[in-house]
């Protein structure tokens, strides 16, 4: 299973974040630097950036997961930077995606960074998830259940103090 996020001003799709699920382990990171996180069948947990390892640890193996755990959270500022055209562009160039989530940035309040959460959530328990959105402006929420155990992202907005 492969899903993406893509941002949009109407005119063009940016691709931030991927994520794909193997069917034995989990590797998912942001598109616009060298960096990504990995959940391996046997529990093991590990971050890249730029080729250096950190943040290791071991956690359930996917075959006995339960719970929620979180992947990665990312900040999107709405900016019109993410649709400049460059040498270092991340337009979308399609490819094979089971799944997308957009966000259309001419929706976005200029005060708000919109907020990405991605983690993994036993089945059937999205219950597991309230306590931790309940002091968030949640704005949507996708479920990839095709997968064990699910993906999820939640999208939430942040205005500053």
């Amino acid at each position: 299973m492969k899903a993406k996020v893509l941002v949009t001003n109407g005119a063009k799709f940016v691709d931030v974040f991927w994520i794909n699920h193997t069917g034995t382990d989990i590797y998912c990171g942001p598109s616009f630097v060298n960096s990504h996180r990995s959940y391996h069948a046997s529990g093991f947990v590990r971050s890249k950036l730029s080729g250096f390892e950190c943040n290791e640890k071991h956690h359930v193996p996917l075959a006995t997961f339960s719970g929620e755990f979180l992947l990665e959270g990312l900040g999107i500022a709405n900016i019109p930077e993410w649709f400049t055209d460059s040498t270092d562009s991340l337009d979308f160039r399609g490819g094979e995606t089971d799944t997308f989530l957009v966000l259309d940035l001419r929706t976005v309040p200029t005060d708000v960074t919109v907020n990405i959460r991605i983690g993994l959530l036993e089945p059937s328990r999205a219950d597991l998830l309230l306590p931790k959105l309940a002091s968030f402006d949640v704005q949507q929420i996708l479920f990839v259940t095709s997968t064990a155990p699910w993906i999820y992202a939640v999208v939430y907005w942040m205005r500053a103090a």
